[in-house]
């Protein structure tokens, strides 16, 4: 049961580490929204500069946003380095779980490796799933690492 259990841990670790290096690839690829036009160039630059870049945690300098609007900015920044943590943690765990199965357990890292396909075969089913309902998935997620409601901004926002 342990030793099930231990594997079961070891794919998680796997497959968080797999998704969480997709996010952060896809965090620096791309900082334009999809089918829409950017309303201010320059702030949505140095929006990017300050979540991705800065290495202190300040409200961003940039006279266009709102005290709200830097409020939340300044969580999302937060949120992106906890995340940018759990990622290096992560990834140095899964380096060494297969160095491990590579040098110890290479007849188990087939197993490995198909515990891991089906896991992530079932997350990606749920994701495909939430986001049937993504307004009310969206307003969970942001409910879980926000403060209540700091994430509603104004129609006019940029």
């Amino acid at each position: 049961m342990v030793k099930k259990f231990f594997f079961f841990l070891l794919t998680v670790i796997l497959i968080l580490s797999i998704y969480l290096t997709l996010f952060e690839l896809l965090l620096y690829s791309f900082h334009s929204p999809l089918n829409s036009e950017i309303k201010e160039p320059l702030a949505h630059q140095a929006t990017w500069v300050y979540l991705l870049k800065q290495n202190y945690i300040s409200f961003i300098d940039l006279d266009l946003l709102s005290i709200h609007e830097k409020r939340h900015l300044l969580d999302v920044k937060r949120v992106f380095e906890k995340v940018y943590i759990v990622w290096i943690s992560v990834s140095f765990l899964s380096f060494l779980i297969l160095t491990f199965f590579i040098f110890k357990l290479k007849d188990k890292l087939h197993n490995l490796f198909k515990n891991s396909i089906r896991l992530g075969v079932i997350i990606n089913i749920l994701f495909i799933l939430c986001s049937f309902n993504f307004l009310y998935n969206f307003n969970q997620f942001h409910s879980l690492f926000f403060m209540e409601k700091s994430w509603f901004l104004s129609e006019d926002s940029i």
